[in-house]
């Protein structure tokens, strides 16, 4: 795979520093080169490999175009954000030690855990810039199979997503695409049936006009599966992804990582819990209009919060990994 990035160390150092602007410091290639990697394969798996080889063939033409400048800012910040997590620590031969340099003062632990926070949510950010450059510059982009699989569900994109919860992030609705394909097919298609389910995806594909009633019905559907995504993604996703709105009450200055996360969990749960009971009243909402427009009395067992999201299910993603 080839990077984004020259290899000549004062090269390399002028366009990290470039791609950031807030580092000081002229770093090595060598320093950073797995991190840089791993970044790469990061931003890969969201765009795929077709638009980052687009994208790569531009730089290697020395073609410096915005579309050149933002993958590399958002490879760059993701990088720097696994850099910065082992770097503020010597690594020698009797282990790790402290670094303490006569004129700076190490942070207290909750600095470290608001700027690890404030940068990953910037690395998101920048993965989100990149996105809606693609989405309105390369027509390339719209062909690829990374753009068409975030197309496929009754929500197809952020901007339907947002009218129901606004999260203003295409990263952030890819991430939760699992989620409302598990609520598609565990609860949207056993009430309103198969055929019903294929023919709205169907005439929106082929853009054409629905009914009034199957209008109805998929606003009930989006509604259903977008608080049931976020229900579903809360536990599994990094809480930096997520609007500030959702998690603003444990965005805080901790005194310690360990009571930071106590605060989460119960936050998670209580919010997950809060979406999940917006899930099944639109799920009850679709039931009645599938008896009232369709004359199909299909009443499928609401699942409970606890089978859409496992007891005690604490696990957070990586970066983008999918």
């Amino acid at each position: 795979m080839d990077l984004l990035f020259e290899k000549t160390a004062g090269l390399f150092a002028t366009e990290f520093k470039n791609a950031l602007g807030f580092v000081d410091a002229d770093f090595k290639f060598a320093k950073l080169k797995p991190h840089i990697v791993s970044a790469t394969n990061d931003l890969i798996k969201v765009i795929g490999l077709p638009t980052y080889t687009l994208i790569q063939g531009a730089y290697v033409a020395e073609n410096k175009t915005p579309l050149v400048e933002r993958a590399q800012t958002a490879i760059c910040l993701q990088a720097y954000t696994y850099f910065s997590k082992i770097n503020d620590l010597s690594h020698g031969p009797n282990g790790r030690k402290m670094r303490n340099d006569e004129n700076q003062a190490n942070p207290f632990e909750w600095m470290t855990i608001k700027a690890d926070d404030e940068q990953q949510r910037l690395a998101y950010r920048s993965i989100d810039d990149l996105i809606t450059h693609l989405d309105a510059n390369e027509v390339s982009w719209k062909t690829s199979d990374a753009y068409k699989e975030t197309h496929k569900y009754l929500i197809r994109n952020a901007a339907e997503f947002n009218n129901f919860y606004t999260i203003d992030s295409r990263l952030l609705f890819l991430k939760l695409a699992p989620g409302i394909a598990l609520c598609e097919k565990r609860n949207i298609i056993p009430r309103i049936g198969d055929t019903i389910y294929q023919s709205i995806k169907t005439k929106r594909l082929a853009g054409t006009p629905l009914s009034i009633n199957e209008d109805l019905l998929l606003s009930q559907i989006q509604e259903a599966c977008a608080y049931s995504a976020l229900a579903w993604g809360l536990p599994r996703l990094q809480l930096t992804l997520f609007p500030d709105a959702i998690m603003y009450s444990i965005r805080s200055e901790r005194s310690s990582i360990s009571a930071r996360k106590a605060a989460e969990a119960m936050e998670v749960d209580s919010m997950s819990q809060k979406f999940q009971k917006d899930a099944d009243s639109a799920l009850r909402e679709i039931e009645k209009t599938m008896t009232k427009h369709f004359a199909i009395e299909l009443l499928a067992p609401i699942e409970t919060p606890q089978e859409i999201i496992p007891p005690g299910f604490k696990n957070c993603d990586s970066f983008i990994d999918t």
